[in-house]
């Protein structure tokens, strides 16, 4: 490769690096139990120009996040008469890895389908694995089982991508970078794009079951969505763009019920809705609860949720071809 063609390529790297850095800040909020940083807009889009006339692209990569565990959530069981504000450690059970994958490939499929639709080609994605810079890209055999991520510090997360691929890619979007110089997935991206003509897509969801905006459903937060890339563009237009959800996507569909795991009585709520987070105010005491979710119900409302993400961001998508 040209010493010039790696100069450019690596100064579109720190440009992607800074508009991901730009992205976390702006979620951060969210991710670590504040105020969440959009919550009247339906999307964050950067250079949503890069996304005109966009017609073929390939899947580099997609993978969803499975929040399992948070500590120091501060809540209440509204079942409780008098319940004061506690901070609890809540731990998710009852959903394993195979319903994680079958989550994971029923949203991959929805996605690529949902893509075709509306008029984009979605390549053959063996063309891109076997590309020079992209077949040496940084990866992780799936699942990958996290501490801290997206939901910040004291949060566990299993990432799957699905079976079709094995492998996942992280690229910063879940507070892992792919790492430094050409072994950085968004460098091989930007590569094949530029080459093929074909640009690439990293999809990113995580399922969230203790977000504070209201009762205890679970969500897509926002922050997740497509980054798409393109080539290297040049000093007035980018050939890279995003388009991440702005506010949350909730299920009204209960999924469980929480214990409290603090006493010897575990006692349970009667489902997933009468668990709802205190909006302020500090936490008097340590507390342990597991949320035990109902595998089927679960799986179902997953996979509803995140079809309507995907409707939602490849409609954006199109809009802005």
């Amino acid at each position: 490769m040209k010493l010039s063609s790696v100069l450019v390529t690596m100064t579109t790297l720190v440009i992607l690096t800074a508009c991901s850095d730009t992205m976390n800040e702006s979620t951060r909020k969210h991710r670590q139990g504040g105020a969440p940083a959009v919550d009247t807009t339906t999307y964050e889009v950067d250079a949503g120009t890069a996304f005109k006339d966009v017609k073929n692209v390939v899947i580099g990569s997609f993978k969803i996040g499975f929040l399992e565990e948070k500590k120091d959530v501060p809540i209440k069981l509204e079942n409780e008469k008098n319940a004061e504000a506690v901070s609890g450690d809540v731990k998710l059970t009852h959903v394993d890895r195979a319903l994680m994958q079958r989550i994971t490939d029923a949203a991959y499929a929805d996605f690529t389908t949902r893509l075709k639709k509306k008029g984009y080609t979605v390549t053959d994605r063996n063309a891109l694995l076997k590309n020079r810079d992209f077949a040496h890209a940084n990866k992780q055999t799936s699942p990958v089982r996290k501490e801290a991520s997206f939901f910040g510090s004291g949060s566990t997360v299993t990432y799957v991508a699905p079976s079709a691929h094995g492998n996942l890619y992280f690229v910063g979007e879940s507070g892992e970078s792919g790492g430094f110089g050409f072994s950085n997935p968004l460098v091989a991206a930007i590569n094949y794009a530029e080459e093929t003509k074909t640009q690439v897509l990293f999809v990113t969801y995580q399922v969230d079951f203790t977000d504070k905006t209201g009762a205890q459903k679970l969500s897509i937060p926002p922050g997740n969505g497509i980054r798409m890339i393109g080539g290297k563009g040049d000093t007035f237009n980018t050939a890279n763009g995003t388009i991440l959800l702005g506010q949350h996507i909730i299920s009204t569909a209960s999924c469980g019920e929480v214990i409290d795991k603090t006493d010897d009585g575990k006692k349970a709520t009667k489902s997933l809705s009468l668990f709802k987070a205190v909006l302020g105010g500090g936490a008097e005491k340590a507390s342990s609860f597991e949320m035990k979710a109902n595998p089927e119900k679960y799986r179902a409302v997953s996979v509803k949720l995140l079809a309507d993400a995907n409707e939602k961001l490849t409609s954006k998508m199109t809009s802005l071809r």
